[in-house]
């Protein structure tokens, strides 16, 4: 998944401008999540923890490039600093879960089909 990621080169003075995904608000980031684990939206914004929200976070953080406070307003969590817990966390997990790697990839696939 890394080097998914990792495969479009970023510019080191614009880097906003070369994000993995054209511009995405983390309300469609959710909704992309949502249909890839097959839940609603609502239960990545208000639900606690999980597989999904924690993808959600890293997709908007490391894909489409959103800041930390608005990742942590539109999950409905109280700190930033959570928002970088959950991005670490599944940076971990999707170097080893193979499954989640393949939701990570439908989820991002969903978005770059969505304009």
């Amino acid at each position: 998944m890394r080097k998914r990621v990792e495969s479009k080169p970023r510019s080191d003075e614009h880097s906003k401008a070369q994000r993995l995904l054209p511009r995405k608000t983390l309300v469609e980031v959710v909704r992309a999540v949502a249909r890839a684990f097959g839940v609603n939206p609502n239960a990545i914004r208000k639900g606690r923890g999980g597989a999904a929200r924690m993808l959600a976070a890293w997709i908007g953080w490391q894909g489409a490039i959103l800041e930390l406070r608005p990742i942590a307003a539109a999950l409905l969590l109280r700190s930033s600093g959570h928002v970088s817990n959950l991005v670490r966390k599944c940076e971990r997990e999707l170097a080893r879960d193979t499954l989640l790697q393949q939701l990570a990839c439908a989820a991002i696939d969903d978005l770059r089909v969505t304009v």
